[in-house]
């Protein structure tokens, strides 16, 4: 009995050992396959055989200990390197799901820079991405895009620009606002206060449009506090939306500081009278004087008008 037992046990042991080599040559085999598919530059293939090989050598033990060492080592750089090449096709989707695998799989095998150079490019490619929805008016899509980049770089200007004017256009004003403020703190006043500025103009106009007046003019006074083009269009509509709203002291405010800004306008006389007209109904009649005489008499549309208030008022 002792020795049938030890000739089973010798059996068993001879199997083992050929199925181990056996197993060997397979991990072998599939690490070939991906050193040969990494050769031919493709990627995808080489880190799959990487992968099997090393899922393989896990159950082989240390005799395939040198195969998994160098598995571990060409994984996650090999995602990053996938990474790449699908932000180059602008398949940015795909892009981020190797790049999640590449820190995984980085952070798993103590490959610190891959995981470093990933993290960087996650912020690089959501850069991308958002602005390819941007473009496609995706603006909400857009907006989280540019959020998860301020969420990991706190400091980048750009990004909350971005942001701000991804979600204005959503309709999210608290975080279009907030990004705004974000932006000008890192960098970008210039660019924030603009696209402020055109907000507000917009937002005046419509609101003009739909007679709206009083909301029309205060846009229009934020719009007109930054110091560009539509700032100084705002003020006349502003002036023209409280004039309307028999506001006459608003009215002339506005009216005059258009005036100012915009000495060669195209409707500079049709300003003008408004102005006068509005001093005329405050009863200040030396200052409408002095508006209705600004007004050239050959004017086709306001010159009759104001010579004759000029003898009615007797100016």
């Amino acid at each position: 009995m002792m020795k049938k037992f030890f000739l089973i046990i010798t059996a068993s042991l001879v199997s083992l050992m050929s199925l181990n080599a056996q197993d060997i040559e397979n991990v072998r085999a599939a690490y070939n396959d991906g050193a040969q598919a990494f050769a031919d530059k493709n990627y995808q293939l080489a880190v799959e055989k990487f992968e099997e090989a090393l899922s393989m050598a896990e159950v082989v033990g240390p005799d395939a200990e040198e195969v998994a060492s160098n598995c571990k080592q060409n994984i996650p750089a090999l995602y990053l390197q996938i990474a790449k090449g699908l932000v180059n096709e602008k398949n940015f989707d795909g892009a981020q799901a190797a790049l999640e695998n590449a820190v995984a799989k980085g952070t798993a095998f103590g490959a610190t820079e891959v995981v470093e150079d990933a993290n960087s490019l996650v912020a690089q490619v959501n850069m991308a991405a958002g602005k390819a929805k941007f473009n496609e008016k995706d603006f909400a899509g857009a907006a989280a895009l540019f959020k998860k980049v301020t969420e990991t770089d706190a400091a980048n200007g750009q990004a909350w620009l971005l942001l701000g004017q991804a979600a204005i256009r959503a309709n999210d004003e608290a975080t279009a606002f907030e990004a705004f403020a974000k932006a000008g703190e890192n960098g970008q006043q210039a660019a924030a206060d603009k696209e402020l500025c055109k907000y507000y103009y917009t937002a005046c106009a419509n609101a003009y449009k739909a007679k709206k007046f009083t909301e029309a003019y205060n846009a229009g006074i934020k719009a007109a506090a930054y110091s560009f083009p539509e700032g100084a269009k705002a003020l006349s509509i502003a002036g023209k939306s409280a004039y309307a709203a028999k506001k006459y002291d608003d009215a002339v405010e506005c009216f005059v500081k258009y005036v100012a800004a915009n000495p060669g306008a195209k409707d500079l006389n049709q300003t003008l009278y408004q102005i006068a007209d509005s001093y005329e109904k405050l009863g200040k009649k030396s200052e409408a004087c002095s508006y209705f005489k600004q007004i050239p008499a050959a004017d086709a549309n306001f010159g009759a008008y104001a010579a004759g208030k000029i003898k009615e008022l007797g100016c």
